[in-house]
């Protein structure tokens, strides 16, 4: 499925990101509501080699997990999804730990 988001004057109107229907619906509720700079922008999925993911991530683990432990930890907690041969889709729907 995909994923949308809704600017309003620069300002990200959802909290989370929501199907295409969803989006044209906010943004109409916008448009009555006065606001004429509404844009609805698709959302690409994020994919990840292993490299790419440890650049990505390392600082949030404090550098703590080599690129071989972060990407074990990452398919472990769900944050990724291993769609390829060194291709993992991001899950934008991910929770963190501190979240759940």
């Amino acid at each position: 499925m995909d994923k949308f988001t809704v600017w309003v004057g620069g300002t990200e109107w959802n909290d989370y990101y929501i199907s295409k229907e969803e989006a044209i619906t906010i943004k109409s509720i916008a448009e009555k509501m006065g606001y004429s700079d509404v844009i609805i922008e698709k959302i690409e999925p994020v994919i990840h080699s292993k490299e790419s993911l440890f650049q990505a991530q390392a600082p949030s683990w404090n550098f703590e997990l080599n690129a071989e432990q972060l990407l074990a930890k990452a398919l472990e907690l769900g944050f990724v999804e291993k769609i390829g041969d060194d291709k993992y889709l991001q899950n934008d729907d991910y929770i963190n730990l501190r979240n759940r």
